[in-house]
């Protein structure tokens, strides 16, 4: 390999930074042989060049076709859960408040409706959630069987006061 690299100085070639001095590309002048009647073979720079990197590309393994394994859902008894109490208390907020749920239905498949989570223009889903509480009490009815609500009106009270 080769490296060449240039630079524009007005110091003298002698006063910058060399790397490596590479020897002159001429040939040495040759020395006085006497006079002979057959020619001696001179030895002469020739550049040969260097043949170029061929990869070699080795086999690769190939996958093995294999039958895709088909899942099979199966029912597992298990015992039917108690159904959650009218309104309850789920865990408190940072400050302590209560956080509050409404059950409306007397499934086991349950539908989380949650209004506020945090202020601002999602107020009015808190107000819309407690319309809903209030017209499934009243109308139970209307909700299928199996099917439950559980509404929370307001999911982070402290962001809301």
């Amino acid at each position: 390999m080769l490296f060449l690299a240039a630079c524009t100085s007005t110091e003298p070639p002698d006063v910058l930074p060399t790397l490596a001095i590479l020897p002159s590309p001429t040939p040495a002048p040759a020395s006085p042989l006497p006079p002979t009647s057959t020619p001696s073979p001179v030895p002469t720079a020739t550049i040969t060049p260097t043949p170029s990197h061929t990869p070699t590309l080795r086999p690769t393994a190939t996958a093995t076709a294999t039958a895709t394994p088909t899942l099979r859902l199966s029912l597992t008894p298990s015992i039917t859960p108690t159904l959650l109490p009218d309104v309850f208390v789920f865990g408190q907020s940072v400050v302590g408040r209560d956080l509050l749920a409404y059950r409306v239905g007397w499934g086991s498949n349950l539908i989380f409706v949650i209004g506020g989570i945090h202020t601002g223009f999602e107020a009015n889903t808190v107000d819309l959630v407690e319309a809903m509480i209030d017209h499934y009490r009243r109308n139970a009815g209307e909700i299928q069987n199996g099917l439950s609500f559980v509404f929370i009106p307001l999911l982070n009270p402290d962001g809301y006061t």
